[in-house]
């Protein structure tokens, strides 16, 4: 994403007996906890400089976390032939 760019999350849980949510914590953004299957969704803004921050499933950080980042342009896009 780039700086300032809206985009919407949806998390879908595909585990029937287990919760989980998505959480980019340095930013304030959190879905709420799903309970088993389903999905929920949440429109967030990108932070107006490049940057990494760390996503995570609150409930299970150790195992489910990764790198979401803000990159400073889009990358120019290749041509095809």
């Amino acid at each position: 994403m780039v700086p300032g760019e809206r985009i919407r999350i949806t998390l879908i849980g595909a585990d029937p007996g287990f919760d989980h949510d998505f959480a980019v914590t340095a930013w304030g953004v959190q879905t709420p906890v799903l309970h088993g299957e389903g999905r929920t969704s949440i429109v967030m803004q990108a932070p107006d400089k490049p940057g990494e921050a760390t996503y995570v499933c609150s409930i299970h950080a150790s195992m489910m976390n990764g790198t979401i980042e803000v990159i400073a342009s889009r990358p120019a896009s290749v041509p095809t032939r």
